[in-house]
């Protein structure tokens, strides 16, 4: 550790790219962070300047400045804004914005574990950051306390600006691959890593969503999620443990902040969250205190009840006592009274019960329906009320045996079950009306027949897709469309761009046409089946066609 400091401190003084380095910031296992004077603009910067093996690399080298270049054009107020990035006197460099301020690992080491409202008013611009990272294509891989930077300076709104920095473009030269951002590479650190960024799979942006559930777990309660001394119980704990509960250090939390962080953090993708501003948007709602109960008003004092007026006539004997009940076919005579309480036949009173209403089952629903939500996979159960009556739904879902399982109970018209596994079929449900004691017969659920892909509308499609096992795949861009989908399954052809049993992910046509071709990555199998779909931007949403070209199929060879 000296003599890295050593090598990391003799570059203070010197000019790298136009930058003079004045002093050390930090140091990583990726490179060093220097606070650096861009001399032609007379501006302080961060200055990270990657470790020399890299820099030797050409073809890391080439891919290194493409996915700068990509970081540099992300426009949103909580990434850090990267200024220039390049190749100078045999080492790699960025230059980003300097800030004045210190990193959420620095906070957390000074303040121990924050308050919800802090940890939401710090993580939810990271949150809303990395949503606009994914949406550009990029996956940040190190979402850590260390690479959340939060400025000084209070903004008038009482909070300091905070910023995401250093992305995920510097990888371990050990590692191989045609791309930065591909799968089969590892990247990151340990305690913030999701399982398949551990195992090396491909990963999008719910693997960033893991370790920002990871981040809050750290904030809320100081300690990271599965603090472990070896490094193989903490690979073991990411892959397959129990998912970090914050109430067991903070019992102060409420309840349901545990399930809010166990979803993010759920091992499977497709359980997680559809974007991590929903997971904070979730989080803040889980830690927002229950509304307190109205009181009641107090009574108004009243004064003494008046005393009873006495009424002409005379009384009535005390009533007699009521017959034990006996069943219906075994009539019985009413006790005879005493001698005491005998009253002539004239004057004895009638005494007749009143029945009680008779109560009515309620309506059942109809038209019961179960359809798939593409955002998470889960089922959504619909159905129409029966009548306007204010009633309880109690549905259950139908197990592979025949037995009927309860999801839930509602006062609504819907239900989520998000306990079946996205790529299972969509089983039968059922649901029964209750008011009070009375249950409405069962109405279970009508199957949707699966709906054809509608053809692409408005996005030109992807044409003329070739491929082999060891070349790049080809296919014809069509003119205007700067992004689409590749979609990979191994069984058969990909039916749509949202297969859930597809592996998917996003390039762009500068990529394809710097590197003349798309490689598939080393860690999907062969042989395998490939379609690419066109994608164009609606402002800051990505829209892919519903559905391929008939030529935009493939099959790769092993």
């Amino acid at each position: 550790m000296p003599e890295q400091q050593s090598a990391a401190a003799g570059l203070v003084g010197h000019v790298v790219a136009g930058h003079r380095i004045d002093a050390v910031l930090g140091e990583g296992g990726m490179g060093v962070v220097y606070r650096a004077t861009h001399l032609r603009l007379h501006r302080p910067v961060a200055l990270k300047v990657l470790p020399p093996p890299l820099a030797a690399d050409q073809d890391y080298r080439r891919r290194f400045e493409r996915e700068a270049a990509i970081a540099a054009s992300l426009e949103h107020p909580n990434v850090i804004p990267i200024y220039d990035a390049g190749h100078a006197n045999g080492l790699l460099y960025l230059s980003m914005r300097f800030v004045d301020g210190e990193d959420l690992g620095a906070l957390l080491r000074r303040e121990g574990p924050l308050s919800g409202e802090l940890v939401c008013a710090v993580l939810g611009p990271v949150a809303d950051a990395l949503d606009a990272v994914h949406e550009a294509g990029l996956v940040h891989r190190d979402v850590k306390p260390g690479n959340v930077l939060i400025a000084r300076t209070v903004r008038p709104n009482g909070h300091r600006q905070v910023y995401l920095c250093d992305f995920g473009i510097a990888k371990n030269p050990t590692s191989g691959g045609p791309d930065l951002t591909s799968a089969g590479q590892y990247i990151g650190t340990l305690q913030y890593s999701s399982p398949e960024q551990i195992e090396g799979r491909w990963l999008d942006g719910r693997s960033d969503q893991y370790g920002l559930a990871c981040l809050v777990y750290r904030a809320l309660t100081g300690q990271v999620p599965y603090p472990r001394d070896d490094t193989s119980a903490v690979i073991y704990a990411h892959l397959a443990g129990s998912p970090p509960r914050p109430t067991e250090l903070r019992p102060d939390l409420p309840p349901a902040v545990d399930g809010v962080v166990a979803r993010a953090a759920a091992k499977h993708p497709d359980h997680r969250f559809p974007t991590c501003s929903a997971f904070v948007a979730a989080l803040r709602a889980a830690l927002a205190p229950a509304p307190r109960p109205r009181p009641r008003p107090a009574p108004v004092p009243q004064g003494p009840p008046p005393a009873p007026v006495p009424r002409p006539g005379r009384s009535l004997p005390p009533t007699l006592p009521l017959p034990s009940p006996s069943p219906p076919d075994r009539p019985t005579r009413p006790a005879e009274p005493d001698e005491a309480s005998r009253v002539p036949a004239a004057e004895t009173v009638a005494v007749q019960e009143a029945e009680p209403p008779a109560r009515l089952a309620p309506a059942p629903p109809s038209d019961v329906r179960a359809e798939r939500i593409e955002a998470d996979r889960s089922i959504t159960v619909t159905w129409t009320p029966g009548s306007a009556a204010q009633v309880e739904y109690k549905v259950s879902r139908r197990t592979p045996d025949g037995r009927w399982q309860v999801v839930g109970r509602t006062a609504a018209n819907s239900i989520v079950d998000g306990a079946v596994a996205p790529d299972a079929a969509i089983p039968v449900y059922g649901v029964v009306a209750r008011l009070g004691t009375e249950v409405s017969d069962l109405v279970e659920s009508v199957a949707q027949p699966a709906a054809a892909p509608p053809a692409p509308v408005g996005i030109p499609p992807v044409r003329n897709l070739t491929a082999t096992a060891a070349g790049p795949l080809l296919f014809e861009w069509p003119a205007g469309v700067t992004e689409a989908m590749v979609v990979v399954r191994a069984d058969r052809a990909p039916e749509s761009p949202a297969d859930p049993a597809a592996t998917a992910w996003k390039i762009t046509n500068m990529r394809y046409q710097l590197d003349g071709g798309l490689r598939l990555p080393p860690s999907v199998p062969r042989p395998c089946h490939v379609a690419v779909a066109s994608c164009e931007r609606a402002g800051t949403t990505l829209v892919v066609a519903p559905a391929f070209d008939a030529s935009a199929h493939a099959v790769v060879p092993r």
